[in-house]
């Protein structure tokens, strides 16, 4: 194969694969580079609709660390026919010629790589339908002179909604399990720069490290922080609904280790700071960089519930009756036991949110919620902050509004409470306080975590 075209006159060819080639070439003042699909008699149809649709997609693409599409053309040639693809060229070396040069990848430029790759994936996946690379490897990206890592090789790109193909595609490695079958979602690309990311800190490719389960081990041969060690080993989790939902969701965990990282790296610490809560209220909020510590007492009674907790105390003293009469008359113990469970869960309905304690510690590695019935019980759950995702105030739960004849009718009584969302569960909270207190406590605990609301 000799590809020769004057409108790009070619200086130097960058690489080849099959019948594919890559060239620099020159385009008036500028360079370019020109990858060629030969045509020919062992041309497959298949590599013939990816080159064609890498063409499509990139001209639909602009972003600035995608190298610019500039055209497409086919070039008549003796030998067969050449289906040609121009971009900008980006100098600089790919990540994988930096390693086998020797370079080894410590925790923070992994981070800045990670950062950067993932705000390309973020573009790309918001796209209608999402544009799915399907080969992130250490050769498709490039460590520009500009300092900045840009993603090249569109060869493989998936644009179709079905998310899924007859054909594999992708590199033995780098590829998660369900890109085996032919099926590739914007979480797969996580995978791939997770496995990438591997690569870049212990030279090895990801096919020559141990598995267990599927998942790369890569955990004894670097030294990693423990909550970047975590979010490394979620990306690379070879089931799908265990990995990152999205870059999004990737990048804004990066962000908080990386904020977490930066705001203890100085020798003089931000102390430890209360902030007040509203007027009147009995909440106790303590707020560092490093921890966030919520202390919600058991509320005081409120005026209008006088009434209700009196019927519930004015019930215990009529089941004790009632109850002792079904004793006299030989109904049995059951009779008597559900009388008292009865009257006791009301009570409890009503005086829960006046004894109840909750006590939330975040920092950036772990979370724990307390939930306390003075010399009673203690209910505890303690949960990865980086899973945590969101905390809103919101409706837990609502019952119909009878009249005094005891007719329904359209009307609904709602309870709020805050919700804090670890993936799937729901950590309620603060369900018997104020509206405003848990408007409140929403705002701070979404200031800690860096979001505006």
């Amino acid at each position: 194969m000799a590809l020769k075209t004057t409108r790009y006159p070619l200086q130097r060819l960058l690489g080849t694969n099959g019948n594919r080639e890559t060239w620099l070439a020159s385009d008036q003042e500028k360079q370019v580079t020109v990858k060629s699909l030969f045509f020919g008699s062992g041309a497959q149809w298949q590599e013939m609709k990816l080159f064609e649709r890498s063409a499509k997609t990139l001209a639909d693409l602009n972003h600035p660390r995608i190298p610019q599409f500039c055209e497409s053309f086919w070039a008549e040639q003796p030998e067969g026919n050449y289906f040609c693809l121009v971009q900008q060229y980006i100098p600089g070396q790919s990540l994988e010629e930096r390693v086998k040069s020797g370079q080894r990848f410590d925790g923070q430029t992994v981070i800045k790589v990670a950062e950067q790759v993932l705000e390309i994936l973020v573009y790309l996946h918001a796209q209608a339908p999402a544009v799915i690379h399907r080969d992130i490897k250490p050769s498709n990206l490039i460590w520009g002179e500009d300092n900045q890592v840009y993603l090249i090789d569109f060869g493989a790109v998936q644009g179709d909604a079905s998310g899924s193909t007859m054909t594999v595609v992708g590199t033995y490695g780098y590829m998660p399990p369900e890109q085996f079958g032919g099926r590739a979602v914007p979480a797969s690309d996580l995978y791939s720069l997770g496995a990438t990311l591997v690569y870049l800190l212990t030279g090895l490719h990801p096919a020559e490290l141990p598995q267990k389960n599927l998942q790369i081990q890569f955990q004894g041969l670097v030294q990693l922080p423990p909550r970047l060690e975590r979010w490394l080993e979620k990306l690379i989790e070879p089931a799908i609904e265990r990995r990152f939902r999205s870059a999004t969701e990737a990048l804004d965990s990066l962000s908080m280790l990386t904020r977490s990282k930066s705001a203890s790296a100085g020798v003089v610490q931000r102390p430890t700071t209360t902030v007040l809560p509203p007027n009147g209220s009995r909440i106790r909020l303590a707020s560092s960089p490093e921890k966030l510590t919520i202390i919600i007492p058991g509320r005081n009674i409120r005026l209008i519930e006088l009434p209700e907790i009196a019927s519930a105390l004015v019930g215990i003293a009529l089941a004790g009756l009632f109850s002792f009469g079904l004793l006299q008359s030989g109904a049995g113990l059951v009779w008597f036991l559900l009388v008292w469970a009865v009257a006791l869960g009301g009570v409890a309905w009503k005086l829960w949110p006046l004894l109840l304690q909750t006590e939330i510690e975040l920092d950036w590695d772990r979370f724990t919620i307390n939930h306390r019935l003075p010399g009673l019980l203690t209910l505890r759950h303690i949960g990865a902050t980086q899973i945590l995702h969101k905390v809103a105030r919101e409706v837990i739960w609502q019952r119909k509004v009878y009249d005094y004849l005891g007719t329904e009718n359209d009307t609904y009584k709602f309870t709020y409470g805050c919700t804090l969302y670890e993936g799937a569960k729901k950590h309620i909270f603060g369900f018997g306080l104020a509206d405003i207190e848990q408007e409140w406590l929403v705002k701070q605990i979404n200031l800690w975590f860096g979001k505006s609301d």
